[in-house]
C-alpha cells in the first residue's frame, strides 16, 4: 500500500491540536443526546453535494496521514483518528460498524452513546439506531449497536479502499488489497 504525505513532525503537531481539541469537546459536556438527532446519521443533507466535490470515497481519504494533512476524509478515517486520540485521552471510544456509515461510542459501564464524527460530531443514542436501520429496512443485530473489533476496522478501510481503486479503474490496488483481506481470514 503507497505510502504518501508529509513526515513525523507535521503529523505530531497535527495530533497535539486534534487532541487538545476533543479533550476540549468531551470536558464540555457532551455525553448527552442533542436534540432532533434521529433526524439523520449520516452526513447532513447540505453537505452531500460538498462531499461528493471533493471525493470523500477517493482512496486518499483513508490514507491517515493525508487526512491529518488535507482535514478531509471518510467516516471511517476521521473515526479511526478521534478514537485513537480519544483513547490516548483514556476515553472509552470505540468503532461500531454500522450499514453505509462508521460511527464512535462511548461505552463504560452502563453509559453508551454514538457520535457521528463525519456530521459534526453529532452524539446520539441507541434509539437513533433503531430509526436508521428502520429507514435502511434492516433488522437490529447487536453488531450494530456494540464496539468492533480492530481487525474489523482494519477489514472496513480495505473494503473502502478495493471499492476507491475499482471506481478509478486500478485493478493493481484492487486485486493487492483483496489478497490482503483474504489473508486476515
Amino acid at each position: 500500500v503507497r505510502h504518501m504525505g508529509r513526515g513525523a513532525p507535521a503529523v505530531e503537531y497535527e495530533l497535539t491540536f486534534y487532541t487538545q481539541a476533543i479533550a476540549e469537546n468531551m470536558r464540555t459536556g457532551r455525553p448527552t443526546s442533542r436534540p432532533g438527532a434521529t433526524d439523520n446519521l449520516a452526513e447532513p443533507k447540505p453537505n452531500k453535494e460538498a462531499h461528493a466535490k471533493i471525493g470523500t470515497h477517493a482512496a486518499n481519504n483513508s490514507f491517515l496521514n493525508v487526512v491529518l494533512e488535507s482535514k478531509k476524509g471518510n467516516p471511517i478515517s476521521l473515526c479511526v483518528i478521534y478514537m485513537w486520540i480519544a483513547q490516548k485521552l483514556g476515553y472509552p471510544i470505540y468503532g461500531v460498524n454500522l450499514p453505509n456509515l462508521f460511527v464512535l461510542t462511548y461505552k463504560q459501564k452502563e453509559i453508551q452513546f454514538y457520535i457521528n464524527v463525519f456530521n459534526k460530531g453529532l452524539i446520539f443514542n441507541r434509539v437513533d439506531i433503531d430509526n436508521y436501520l428502520a429507514q435502511l429496512n434492516l433488522t437490529p443485530n447487536d453488531i450494530y449497536y456494540n464496539p468492533c473489533s480492530n481487525l474489523e476496522i482494519i477489514r472496513r478501510v480495505l473494503r473502502n479502499l478495493i471499492m476507491a481503486y475499482e471506481k478509478s479503474g486500478d485493478e493493481d490496488y484492487k486485486a493487492e488489497l483483496t489478497d490482503l483481506i483474504a489473508s486476515l481470514d
